[in-house]
């Protein structure tokens, strides 16, 4: 397939473009936006839709602000084939298509689209044409190429030994999908036979499980009946021994309320005996305790009289340091006293002295704020600062120069007195032997009275001049007026009279921060120095004390010698009376001491005779209970009541014994170990009778249950149908495994044989990349035929791993080996746009050479918007585009 010739109207921009294609390479050259991608845009749509279509990349090309429908037209051989198609959409749709050969026809409409497809698909294979046509941004993909059939045919034709497997193949991948998905999964079929052979098996377990529980139930049912029987038997004989031993138990009951009783008389006398000798033994304690509070009353006597003489030497002592203690105070009152009278004395003097230092720096500072005031006075009321006298003196200096370029300009008249005549000059006399020049800017005259008159006319050409000179007086004047003064001498008054004041106004505020040592807010801060002084004043007058009004005048040496000895004697005082209350604090800490001393011995003479009496009463109360007790009973009638219960608990002893021999012999305890034994026996057998026989009714229900059931006729059908099943599964899979088996062979050698046709492609590709890429380029080509590594170098690189320069290079010379491999009977253009674009100099001259051989074969269109990128493909057609053609319709 060839393109001839390609017309477009109304697309996008471009009102109407021819272009026509030579049958090698022809390169489409222009600026950008001038339509070169619109040629493949445009051969696109006309293959693909219809012209009654309204897709959105059909709206995409209509032009802008027009009511027109984008159209096309094109020339091409293909096949046998010559033909012209043309489209027009969305506007007055056409399609017509005219072939010339190799038989004329002439058809419109959806029957020549469908034509023109038809003869498309016969001619060319639409893959290879999508797969040679590279758009713009596309450049660095490679193309999808295993599955054209006109490259295939060709690398079969270059393979020789290469045999097709295609029809057997389809065969087996049919009978596979019987058997499995796509994905190799069991198709549903054999998922269903094999889970109704899996549901079966589980069918026929349970089954089986319920039969062998039917066995298990009917020898467990058995069993019962066995057990029961013999536990009847054994319950029987338990009641009999039990009856038995009931007897043997009553006469042992006998014996052992004996032993009771007389357990109870030995416990009756221990009791009485115990209460005995605790009443003995407490009358000893009472006779004890007697005595030792005895003992105890006459040390709390000795002690309490001690303590009485002890409490009279602390009163002593406590008095002489009260005594201590009061003349100490009154020595502190007078060293506080005359510390006080010093330190008035000396406060007195420093605030006299500061009254003086602060009464002169107020007096300065009252007079810089005057000035400061003064200052700012003068600056409120002559506004005329540097700023603005620079600009008036600018005005000024303008007037100057206008007049003096008018005066120069001007006529000059010199008068000179000469007789005694009195000589009258623009109306001022002149004096004798007086010399006087004018300039003429207006009508100047000269009389001698009664002799001669002379007027004297400006020349007309110096009014422009005068212009100037007014123009500039009226500038000025205007600023003068703006300023508030009259003349140009008044405002350098006024300056400089603010200057003076500025000047004042910063040396007042200097000497104000300086004397009052503020940065700011000088006005509170003189404030403060008022209100402190005022203070002073005050203070010193509210004094009681006579005030020395020569005392301020006094040379400055005196002052200092009177503070001095006044600060002495503050000091003297100061310490005198530190020692004074360090005697105080002395005298009052014995005082404190004697005092506590006092306290506690007041208090335990006041505790020891207290704790004398209780002792007294203690052995009254002691006294009185131990009469009482032996007023009740004697201590010679205690002792023998002691000796008669020790006799009857000896005598309740030995019946105890005698009872215990008696219960020995009888052999009670084993008695009462059968006897009860034998109960519980009869507990337990009645229990397990019960629930064996409950056992036996559960099972009994139980076999009835399954009977009903059918379980052993269900399980010999479920046993059949279980064979079958498992005999056709086993046929599947069989069967299943063959066609796996044989699929996976026939791919294994498809593959092989794509190995063995991915070679001419390989080689093909090598062939072109050494133009480029030098000798030692080499690829490695994968079943898809696509280059999966690149060898320069003695380094193989993977292809996504090259840099975009060479990724974009090696898939154009894939498509270029493809376009060569494929005959010029059933190949396509190499369409290339904007390629190339990462290409280095060297390489792009290679490219340009494989290109120009390419284009003996085949038929390439390059669009690019580089001239000088393809400008050395040899034997290329070049057409120019131009931006008039684009934008002419817009």
């Amino acid at each position: 397939m060839r393109l001839t010739q390609i017309e477009l109207t109304d697309f996008r921009g471009i009102s109407h473009r021819t272009i026509a294609f030579g049958a090698g390479v022809t390169v489409v050259e222009g600026p950008n936006e001038v339509g070169k991608s619109s040629v493949l845009e445009a051969l696109h749509l006309v293959r693909e839709y219809k012209s009654s279509s309204r897709h959105r990349s059909i709206r995409n090309v209509q032009p802008v602000g027009r009511d027109a429908g984008p159209e096309v037209a094109i020339d091409m051989q293909t096949g046998p084939y010559t033909l012209t198609m043309r489209k027009r959409w969305l506007v007055q749709p056409i399609t017509e298509l005219a072939v010339t050969a190799p038989k004329g026809e002439s058809l419109s409409g959806d029957d020549a689209h469908d034509r023109f497809v038809q003869i498309l698909r016969e001619t060319v294979d639409m893959g290879l044409l999508h797969a040679l046509e590279v758009q713009q941004g596309d450049s660095l993909d490679q193309p999808e190429l295993a599955q054209l059939p006109a490259l295939q045919t060709a690398l079969e034709t270059s393979a020789d030994d290469f045999d097709g497997y295609d029809e057997l193949l389809a065969r087996v991948e049919s009978e596979y999908t019987q058997y499995f998905t796509a994905t190799g999964r069991p198709v549903r079929a054999v998922r269903d036979a094999r889970q109704q052979l899996a549901d079966l098996a589980r069918q026929y377990r349970d089954l089986r499980d319920r039969s062998r529980e039917m066995d298990e139930a009917a020898d467990a049912h058995a069993v019962c009946r066995r057990l029961a029987a013999d536990t009847a038997e054994r319950l029987e004989q338990a009641r009999t021994d039990v009856a038995a031993l009931t007897r043997s138990s009553a006469e042992l009951r006998v014996l052992q309320e004996g032993l009771a009783s007389a357990e109870r008389e030995h416990e009756s006398a221990q009791q009485r005996l115990g209460a005995l000798r605790d009443q003995l033994q407490a009358r000893r304690a009472l006779n004890d305790e007697l005595e030792d509070l005895k003992q105890q009353a006459e040390t709390q006597r000795v002690e309490a009289e001690r303590l009485e003489l002890s409490q009279t030497d602390a009163q002593t002592h406590a008095r002489q340091t009260a005594e201590r203690v009061a003349s100490a105070t009154t020595a502190l009152a007078d060293a506080r006293e005359r510390a006080r009278r010093c330190e008035h004395e000396l406060s007195r003097r420093r605030d006299h002295d500061e009254l003086n230092r602060l009464g002169v720096q107020l007096e300065r500072a009252t007079a810089s704020e005057a000035q400061l005031r003064a200052a700012e006075a003068v600056l409120r009321v002559q506004h005329i600062d540097d700023k603005k006298l620079r600009r008036l003196t600018k005005l000024q200096t303008e007037v100057h120069v206008a007049t003096r370029m008018r005066d120069a300009a001007a006529a000059q008249v010199t008068a000179t007195r000469l007789g005694g005549d009195a000589v009258v000059l623009d109306g001022s006399a002149l004096d004798a032997g007086a010399v006087r020049e004018v300039a003429v800017h207006d009508h100047v005259r000269i009389e001698v009275e009664g002799v001669v008159r002379v007027d004297v006319a400006p020349a007309a050409k110096t009014s422009e001049l005068d212009a100037d000179v007014q123009h500039a007086q009226s500038a000025l004047e205007r600023a003068l007026s703006r300023d508030g003064v009259a003349t140009f001498e008044d405002a350098e008054q006024s300056a400089e009279l603010r200057r003076t004041a500025d000047a004042e106004r910063q040396r007042a505020e200097t000497e104000l921060r300086a004397l009052l040592e503020v940065d700011d807010d000088v006005p509170e801060a003189i404030a403060e120095l008022r209100a402190r002084v005022e203070t002073l004043r005050a203070r010193l007058h509210s004094d009681d004390e006579p005030r020395e009004p020569d005392k301020a005048a006094e040379p400055g040496r005196r002052d200092s010698a009177d503070l001095s000895v006044l600060e002495s004697r503050s000091s003297d005082a100061r310490d005198r009376l530190d020692d004074t209350e360090h005697e105080v604090a002395l005298a009052q800490q014995a005082n404190e001491r004697a005092r506590e001393r006092l306290t506690e011995a007041a208090t335990a003479a006041v505790r020891a005779a207290e704790a004398y009496k209780a002792a007294l009463a203690e052995c009254e109360r002691l006294t009185v209970r131990i009469d009482n007790d032996r007023q009740s009973l004697g201590d010679v009638a205690l002792n023998e009541l002691v000796d008669q219960a020790e006799g009857s608990l000896q005598s309740a002893a030995e019946g105890v014994e005698q009872a215990k021999r008696r219960l020995q012999n009888a052999d009670a305890e084993k008695i009462e170990l059968q006897a009860e034994n034998a109960r519980r026996l009869v507990q337990s057998t009645t229990a397990e009778l019960e629930d064996v026989r409950t056992q036996r009714d559960e099972l009994q229900g139980r076999l009835k249950l399954l009977a009903g059931e059918g379980i052993y006729d269900r399980l010999q059908v479920v046993c059949t149908d279980l064979v079958t099943a498992h005999e056709q599964v086993a046929r599947t899979n069989r069967a299943a495994q063959a066609v796996s088996t044989l699929r996976e062979t026939l791919l294994r050698h498809r593959d092989e044989a794509q190995q063995r046709y991915v070679a001419p492609f390989r080689r093909q590709i090598e062939r072109l990349g050494r133009s480029v890429f030098g000798r030692d380029f080499a690829v490695e080509v994968s079943p898809t035929l696509q280059i999966a590594s690149r060898t320069l170098n003695g380094r193989t690189i993977p292809f996504d791993s090259l840099s975009a320069g060479a990724r974009e290079q090696l898939a154009l010379i894939g498509r270029l080996a493809c376009a060569q491999l494929v005959s010029s009977d059933d190949g396509a253009p190499v369409v290339l746009d904007d390629t190339l674009g990462f290409a280095d100099p060297e390489r792009l001259e290679m490219l340009n050479a494989v290109l120009s051989q390419l284009g003996g074969t085949a038929q390439v269109i390059v669009l690019t918007c580089q001239p000088r990128r393809f400008a050395r493909i040899g034997g290329a057609k070049q057409v120019h585009l131009t931006r008039a053609e684009h934008w002419a319709g817009r």
